[in-house]
């Protein structure tokens, strides 16, 4: 009786999947459109609120007005970093759509709004700082100036010295993403992966 054996299956090893893309660029791309949208809102509702405080100081009774003197004298060096912030921001938005979509035209958007963000904070910080400072001097010149009021005064170089540390730490926290952006594009991995956006997304 002649046995039949059953042919031995082939095993074919699997092939290899792709390497799973990095995810870099959906974080950063998520952070970019979160930061300008947040960016192009909050530069709209501070001109409104500007432009509101000084109307509303316009209505104060006399001695009372001093506190809105500083939005009035700087008003015009105020309106234009809200719309310079306004306008960064969108680029920023536009920037992040493109890394999330891995599109390698967002690299170049991305770079340049960080180069302008790097100038735009240090411009922000010193009309921050001549804002601050003009405030608290206004305020105390109303409370020496209101006998209801008791005799409350600040030393100089405690008013700089207030303004300056709300200026530096507005500088810091404006430059924290815009920094961390140029070294990250800077890195070689991040550059190689970059290249292969042409050929696999567009």
């Amino acid at each position: 009786m002649n046995s039949s054996q059953s042919p031995t299956p082939e095993w074919n090893a699997p092939e290899p999947s792709a390497p799973k893309p990095p995810a870099w660029p959906m974080v950063l791309g998520i952070i970019a459109i979160v930061f300008g949208s947040l960016g192009a809102f909050g530069g709209c509702m501070s001109a409104v609120m500007t432009l509101f405080a000084e109307k509303l100081g316009e209505l104060m009774p006399p001695g009372q007005e001093a506190a809105f003197a500083a939005l009035e004298k700087y008003h015009d060096l105020l309106m234009t970093t809200y719309a310079i912030a306004f306008v960064l921001a969108i680029v920023l938005l536009i920037g992040g759509i493109g890394l999330v979509r891995r599109r390698s035209w967002a690299i170049p958007v991305c770079i340049t709004w960080a180069v302008l963000k790097i100038g735009y904070a240090m411009f922000g910080a010193y009309v921050n700082y001549l804002n601050s400072e003009a405030q608290f001097q206004a305020t105390q010149e109303q409370l020496q100036s209101d006998p209801n009021i008791p005799n409350i005064s600040f030393p100089d170089w405690v008013v700089e010295a207030a303004s300056t540390i709300a200026a530096v730490f507005g500088l810091l926290w404006g430059w924290a993403l815009p920094v961390f952006l140029l070294v990250w594009f800077s890195r070689s991995a991040v550059r190689e992966h970059i290249r292969t956006w042409r050929t696999e997304y567009e």
